[in-house]
């Protein structure tokens, strides 16, 4: 009898087949394309061996697996007993002495009835109660250095001139994406000189005009005007571009040079004259709504919601989609109270650098907001403490001024928290937590922050040791960071790292060096000597094991980590956090040796390596307990 059976869905492709030959059965099995593992079970007679042969097929059709045609080259593979050639025993290899478990409890190579040892090997497993693989020792891998700049194919073959044209040409694109003023005429006449024919001069031109008009743009300035007219005026007229969702004044300018003669500056005078005015208008007319909703009752006769009480202003926020305002609170969270989709060329206030907003639509918005706040629009909610700002929240547009003699007295509350909190042996994380709330609030009371003096107080509950204490100074560390971005992120990795987060830590500190933030430079090049930051061989691709296998091996010797008795053998894995436990007998020895392992190995922390372990426990004598 044979029979070949497949199984295949998202995660698995694999084949399994088996023969009966008088009390053999024979079974191949593994994924379709290998050889595969080879299994062979004899029984009393041919009888049991059918019944048996049956059973199985079954349970294979029932798990999902079809009936297929035999492959050729498996057909082949299986020989019968009176084809096997007898082979010259191969040398056994040497292993180190090992105890002789008691004579009742040696493994057979049979099934387990408590044990599904088919469905285990059927997955490709290794048989869990084969104690060689336990005995051998895995390699220690070497670490591969982490490099961060491979070098370019063809890199090397570049004349020094091609090099410096490259080299240049990522400068004035990163000029022209950050809207920085150059000297456009000086730049472009370099590259065109270093340029190793006009060709690539002119697809240069190209590139620059289509991002220029292109959504990548985040911070339009006059210099990009200037820009526009000189490459249009250097560009060979059969060099198309396409703008490709060109925004705001961009996409204004791109559609209407086509069939105007205008110049670029004056499109761009026509557009940033008149789209503020239109923006303007729907914010003051989205307040309106905003405060129409509050205070109007519905037609049940239900008084409206008012505001929360610790609301202290909105922030203004638009792109080229949508135009929304959000309530802030004092605690420096807010909630959007408005949306509204608006036309693409209508004001993008986000686009726009600080010198073009500053000119066209702040001064504008400003006036319209202040008439607001004079003729009392806002009315109880500017009497304590408010603001209204553009686009980020400390961008502040109008104030109004809390009273002095309570924001002296919260001051001083303040610093009295403060100072017990640095001072003080023990940790408080919940004052934390209201302290640093309430300094860095929404609220006037502090108006110049020590974001150093913060910082250090809360470097001091990360590395408190006590569990509320580290995770209330992490969450705050990350709430606030952006009072001081470059310092704080820093600090934040570092932490990671000294907690063995090491290629979290390198990659993300990636960008602060980008930057050129000096204390980040020396750190990732203090980091790099260490030459720890890469996982194991393999691994590259599995974040969550590469420092925890570093910590493995710095911590544990084999001693530690394999033990053999007559009772039971077992080993931590350097990976995954994997204990495998065999019991060789079921006795009260047995649990005693077990436990002292475990108790050994936990003492030494390998448990806070891998954050918790995976405990595989087998019983080679069936367990009656």
């Amino acid at each position: 009898m044979k029979k070949y059976l497949e199984y295949s869905d998202l995660q698995s492709n694999k084949f399994w087949y088996i023969t009966q030959q008088n009390e053999s059965l024979t079974i191949v099995f593994g994924k379709i394309g290998t050889k595969g593992q080879t299994q062979v079970k004899t029984f009393s007679s041919p009888a049991d061996a059918e019944k048996e042969a049956n059973k199985l097929i079954k349970s294979k059709i029932k798990k999902g697996y079809e009936e297929k045609a035999i492959p050729p080259t498996l057909e082949q593979s299986t020989c019968t007993e009176k084809t096997i050639i007898k082979m010259p025993d191969a040398p056994k290899p040497k292993y180190h002495p090992k105890p002789i478990p008691p004579k009742d409890v040696i493994d057979d190579g049979k099934e387990k009835p408590w044990f599904d040892l088919d469905e285990w090997a059927d997955e490709g497993k290794p048989n869990p109660f084969d104690f060689e693989e336990l005995r051998k020792v895995p390699p220690v891998q070497q670490l591969t250095k982490n490099i961060n700049n491979p070098i370019k194919e063809g890199a090397l073959t570049k004349t020094p001139q091609e090099q410096e044209f490259d080299n240049l040409k990522i400068l004035l694109q990163n000029y022209i994406k950050q809207g920085e003023q150059f000297n456009i005429e000086a730049t472009f006449e370099q590259l065109k000189a270093l340029s190793p024919n006009d060709l690539k001069f002119q697809i240069f031109i190209r590139e620059m005009l289509q991002l220029i008009f292109s959504k990548l743009m985040k911070n339009i300035s006059p210099m990009h005007f200037d820009c526009i007219t000189y490459l249009l005026k250097i560009r060979d007229p059969e060099n198309k571009f396409v703008g490709i969702f060109a925004q705001g004044v961009m996409k204004y300018i791109y559609d209407h040079n086509k069939t105007h003669v205008e110049s670029i500056h004056r499109l761009a005078e026509q557009y940033l004259t008149d789209y503020p005015i239109q923006m303007v208008d729907k914010i003051v007319n989205a307040l309106q709504s905003i405060f129409d909703t509050n205070q109007a009752e519905d037609e049940k006769n239900i008084p409206a919601n008012k505001f929360p009480e610790n609301v202290c202003g909105f922030n203004i926020t638009f792109d080229y989609k949508t135009l929304e305002i959000y309530a802030l609170f004092n605690e420096r969270n807010s909630k959007r109270y408005y949306s509204e989709s608006i036309n693409e060329l209508e004001y993008n206030a986000s686009i726009y650098g600080v010198e073009i907003n500053n000119q066209y639509l702040v001064p504008l918005l400003t006036e319209k907001l202040q008439k607001m706040l004079d003729d009392v629009f806002f009315g109880d909610m500017t009497s304590k403490y408010f603001r209204i700002s553009l686009c980020q929240p400390d961008n502040i547009l109008i104030e109004t001024p809390i009273e002095q003699t309570y924001r002296q007295t919260k001051i001083l509350e303040l610093e009295s928290d403060l100072k017990y909190l640095e001072q003080s042996e023990e940790y408080h994380a919940d004052l934390l937590t209201n302290t640093v709330e309430e300094y860095f609030a929404f609220n006037g009371i502090i108006d110049n922050y020590d974001t150093d003096r913060i910082l250090a107080l809360l470097k001091k509950y990360l590395y408190s040791g006590e569990k509320e204490a580290e995770s209330k100074g992490r969450s705050l560390l990350d709430k606030y960071c952006d009072f001081d971005y470059n310092k704080w992120r820093l600090v934040d990795l570092q932490f990671e790292w000294e907690n063995f987060a090491f290629k979290y830590a390198d990659i993300h500190i990636q960008p602060l060096v980008d930057k050129g933030y000096e204390p980040a430079i020396l750190q990732k090049h203090a980091w790099d000597k260490l030459g720890i930051i890469d996982s194991k061989s393999g691994k590259k691709d599995d974040p969550d094991n590469q420092s925890e296998t570093e910590r493995f091996y710095d911590t544990f010797t084999e001693t530690d980590v394999f033990c053999e008795t007559d009772t039971i053998i077992a080993r931590a894995m350097p990976t995954d956090g994997k204990i495998y436990l065999r019991f060789k007998q079921e006795s009260e020895q047995a649990y005693s040796d077990a436990l002292d392992y475990l108790n050994n190995l936990m003492a030494k922390g390998y448990s806070n390596i891998f954050e918790g372990h995976w405990l595989h426990i087998y019983f080679v004598a069936k367990p009656e307990y």
